[in-house]
């Protein structure tokens, strides 16, 4: 599937974050994330729905 889609953050072999299609991200605080992708990234719509419904998931959970 990786010829498919690329993640948004990616691990190296030792564990370690790296970019993926988010080039940068900050964590405001213990339940934000903030992902700047990279340039010409666009979402397919079921992405974005999937997203949200992740965003309520996490909101409720927390």
């Amino acid at each position: 599937m990786a010829s498919v889609y690329e993640t948004l953050i990616a691990f190296t072999p030792e564990l370690e974050l790296k970019p993926g299609l988010a080039e940068t991200w900050e964590t405001p605080d213990d339940t934000t994330i903030i992902l700047n992708l990279r340039e010409g990234v666009t979402f397919h719509f079921m992405m974005v729905h999937r997203l949200m419904r992740k965003q309520l998931n996490l909101t409720s959970i927390g």
